[in-house]
């Protein structure tokens, strides 16, 4: 029998072959983010994005009668370091790195090809028994031959499927009187071999949530011919009449945000110097401008019982619109955003970015997730702490560590802080940055924003953009797959959104 074979045939791949009387085989179909380097060291994020990709593409091929299956290129990064310290090769295109370590692609990998595939069917009912649809994708193995071990709280068990391969079916795990009323469920599934095939973590009951009424606080507003001041409980916010943007200070008259927002509209870029590193200068600056030559053109306020609106007019270089804030008694500030677009530009974030003091160096979160379990630390945890930067661990440049490094690769950093700190989080439920001093600047959302952290050297600030757009980036080799999500704007197309923050000062 003779098989064909198609490289890099993208999404259209699958239906093309759908019916293929020869089979095929995609010899390389999903490249990894490697030489779209600019990205990359701005957000290494987009390797977690990635994901969604490859899922997306694989779901495709197994469906698609004629695809015999496919290969990624490669499993590890094609990088080699000279003893002058410069590094030849393709780059950073492995789930694994030079120095063997799993990079956010690697758990990705896992998922996407995954053989068994559970979705949850419902909550738990009175019974205590949740309902689960399967499909196991193995060649050969019956389910009955895996493991099925579940955990919820203190208690947990196994259950048996019996599931020939290839085939689609139920099952149910029922919870103990004892199980009480935990929200989770933990479900990881062993092969016959004994290794972990897949993990998921399903939310079996919902959040219960009660509302209290919050704390309010009188808003003293004080205006000047500049400026107004509006203080609410222990911080003060200065509105700045000339340039109509906002500074925050805490009850010591320490400075926590200054001059903000500013718009981002933020192009995609594919460029790394090449495809291959040729040992010349690994430091590739962050790419991620904003908008420039920000105009105030009118600005008008208002007062209600409950709040403070100040609307402000003006345009950028690149935008003309309006920025809207509203302080409320309860210590939230909104900031919406209203912009019509000047020149054409297909974007990969459009937000605003807040400048927050240097000392704002700790950042957490809690998102929503693609995957329902991610491992500890990686890229596209459902929630984390961490610090901006380490100062015990050398700045890499786009190539990585030089010599073998000591820690995971998700706490490798190059200028603009440490990989888990400059990722973005996509589809956030709520993001804070904090400092010693126990001040805290949180955003509030609702799982459909994005919130990417970073490290500004040259202007003493940690910068702070929470995005209504996101997409994966454009890697040339995997743009076929990334470009399905692109919104690309025309000059006159409208950018909008609302981001809420809340200060917390001690």
């Amino acid at each position: 029998m003779e098989v064909a074979n198609h490289h890099y045939p993208g999404p259209d791949g699958p239906d093309k072959y759908r019916n293929s009387k020869r089979p095929v085989v995609f010899d390389e179909f999903c490249h990894l983010n490697s030489y779209n380097r600019f990205e990359l060291s701005a957000d290494p994020g987009i390797r977690n994005m990635w994901g969604v990709l490859l899922n997306r593409m694989w779901n495709d091929m197994y469906y698609s009668q004629g695809v015999l299956g496919g290969a990624l290129w490669a499993g590890i990064d094609d990088t080699f370091f000279l003893p002058d310290g410069g590094a030849v090769g393709y780059g950073t295109w492995g789930p694994i790195d030079g120095w063997r370590r799993p990079k956010p692609e690697y758990w990705n990998v896992k998922k996407a090809f995954s053989p068994v595939r559970i979705h949850q069917k419902g909550n738990m009912n009175q019974q205590g028994a949740v309902y689960f649809d399967v499909e196991n994708r193995h060649n050969f193995t019956n389910l009955s031959e895996c493991k099925f071990i579940w955990k919820s709280g203190t208690n947990k068990g196994a259950v048996s499927v019996d599931l020939e391969a290839r085939k689609n079916g139920t099952f149910k795990i029922s919870l103990p009187e004892s199980a009480g009323r935990n929200e989770e469920l933990y479900l990881s599934v062993a092969s016959p071999l004994g290794y972990i095939i897949d993990e998921y973590n399903f939310q079996i009951l919902p959040d219960f949530i009660e509302r209290r009424e919050e704390r309010k606080s009188e808003l003293i507003v004080k205006e000047s011919a500049d400026e107004i001041n509006i203080n609410i409980g222990k911080t003060r916010i200065r509105f700045d009449k000339l340039n109509g943007l906002l500074n925050i200070y805490d009850n010591k008259n320490k400075i926590l945000m200054n001059s903000s927002p500013t718009l981002m509209v933020l192009p995609l870029n594919s460029e790394g110097r090449g495809i291959q590193m040729l040992g010349n200068d690994l430091n590739f600056e962050p790419y991620t401008p904003v908008c420039a030559d920000w105009i105030c053109e009118s600005v008008e306020w208002n007062r209600t019982e409950d709040s403070f609106q100040i609307k402000v007019k003006g345009k950028y270089k690149e935008a003309e619109g309006s920025l809207a804030y509203e302080i409320n008694n309860n210590s939230t500030l909104s900031v919406s955003y209203d912009f019509t677009v000047l020149e054409d530009v297909n974007p990969r974030q459009t937000g605003l970015v807040f400048n927050l003091d240097e000392t704002f160096t700790n950042l957490s979160w809690k998102r929503k997730g693609y995957w329902n379990v991610y491992p500890e630390n990686h890229l596209g945890s459902l929630t984390g702490t961490v610090e901006a930067y380490n100062e015990k661990i050398p700045v890499s440049g786009s190539a990585g560590p030089d010599k073998q490094p000591e820690c995971e690769w998700s706490f490798d950093q190059n200028k603009a802080g440490i990989n888990l700190f400059r990722s973005t989080k996509e589809n956030i439920y709520n993001g804070s940055l904090s400092n010693k001093a126990g001040n805290k600047i949180s955003v509030i959302s609702n799982g459909q924003q994005h919130l990417r952290t970073w490290v500004d050297t040259d202007n003493n600030h940690i910068k702070m953009l929470v995005a209504d757009y996101n997409n994966a980036g454009r890697e040339g080799y995997l743009s076929s797959h990334s470009q399905k999500d692109y919104k690309a704007l025309k000059k006159g197309d409208k950018i909008s959104g609302t981001i809420v923050l809340k200060t917390d000062n001690q």
